[in-house]
């Protein structure tokens, strides 16, 4: 089970500006950020982490480095997205942060899926390692029983945007 939510047009506008303001500091500060290649990269990104915010009703620090040591999320989740819904729970090989949910957004602004959620400690065991990738990562894979469901009953009830089945 997931959660689909559509962001209206104040809400792409914000996600924007904060990929763009995110970029910009990564390349004023000499961040190398190898799964970040573009402005649009950035943007996907915080629009995922927002997505997830929303639906959870909880703050999101929006201009926070948060490729920089800190969590994407105020309760110290972290958020991964991808745009190919075929795509699997990668978190990156030198990832630090075991005690926290991974969530995996699936999809492309304005409309993204929140599928699921797995647990840093269970995702970054040698079961999930995967030496194989472009770039070194624990693979979750959807269908794994580590990834947990996203659904209504984890959402904040009447939260605009989200597809409630109505």
């Amino acid at each position: 089970m997931s959660v689909t939510v559509t962001l209206d047009a104040q809400e792409l506008d914000l996600t924007a500006y904060v990929g763009q303001y995110r970029q910009m500091i990564a390349k004023a500060k000499g961040y190398h950020r190898p799964n970040i290649a573009s402005v649009e990269d950035d943007q996907m990104a915080a629009a995922a982490e927002y997505v997830v915010a929303k639906a959870r009703g909880m703050f999101w620090n929006a201009l926070s480095e948060t490729f920089k040591g800190l969590p994407d999320l105020s309760d110290g989740s972290e958020v991964k997205h991808a745009r190919d819904p075929k795509h699997n729970l990668l978190i990156p090989g030198d990832t630090k942060r075991k005690i926290a949910w991974y969530y995996l957004v699936l999809g492309t602004p304005p409309t993204l899926t929140i599928y699921g959620r797995a647990w840093g400690y269970v995702a970054m065991s040698e079961k999930y390692w995967d030496e194989n990738m472009p770039r070194p990562c624990w693979k979750v894979l959807k269908e794994d029983p580590a990834m947990h469901p996203f659904d209504i009953k984890n959402c904040v009830p009447g939260t605009q945007g989200i597809d409630w089945g109505d």
